[in-house]
């Protein structure tokens, strides 16, 4: 339904911004609306992955993200997730992009960053994501607990059930300014 209703409001928005550039007389009007029409563009191309319940989780998140000021970059192939479960991919994803989410909001606006990448690498599904982080290098897998006050980890350990459920396995590990959670699925 959200996708559908963002589909519908997409549609509209070309058909006006054509009529506005058709009507305006000054040029900073133009260049407002041509401006605002290749964000259009790039929204649309950005969410039509091959899976509907991951076209809805980004489309979500990508409007969280700019809201927010994060830079969402998004290399994803969408009908590979054919083997999961849609809820699995839902909340896999939706949690993936919270955690890092949460984590852009930790830094400068000009800093902040989220790319997603998902491939196969050497027969497996392999899904990337990766965020600007303030915080440094952390040196032991156990230090990937939730930093959040009175919340207990829910979205670590969803992932890492989601995961197991498939044989997979997640790795997660940061440099100063980047954390990066991945998880591997066998196909």
């Amino acid at each position: 339904d959200n996708i559908d209703m963002v589909n519908q409001k997409y549609h509209d928005l070309k058909h006006q911004i054509t009529l506005l550039k058709a009507e305006t007389e000054t040029q900073k009007s133009v260049e407002y609306l041509e401006q605002m029409e290749r964000e259009i563009k790039s929204y649309e191309a950005q969410n039509k992955t091959g899976n509907k319940v991951l076209d809805a989780v980004l489309t979500i998140k990508s409007m969280a993200c700019q809201g927010k000021g994060i830079e969402l970059k998004c290399v994803v192939e969408g009908d590979l997730l054919f083997f999961m479960d849609d809820m699995d991919v839902s909340a896999l994803f939706g949690n993936m992009l919270d955690n890092a989410i949460e984590s852009c909001m930790r830094v400068q606006s000009e800093k902040r960053f989220l790319r997603i990448y998902m491939g196969i690498y050497r027969k497996q599904l392999y899904i990337s994501v990766s965020n600007s982080t303030n915080e440094s290098r952390r040196q032991k897998l156990a230090d990937f607990i939730t930093r959040k006050q009175g919340e207990h980890g829910f979205g670590l350990q969803r992932i890492d059930r989601i995961t197991e459920k498939y044989d997979g396995y997640v790795n997660r590990k940061n440099e100063p300014g980047v954390f990066v959670t991945e998880v591997m699925l066998p196909i």
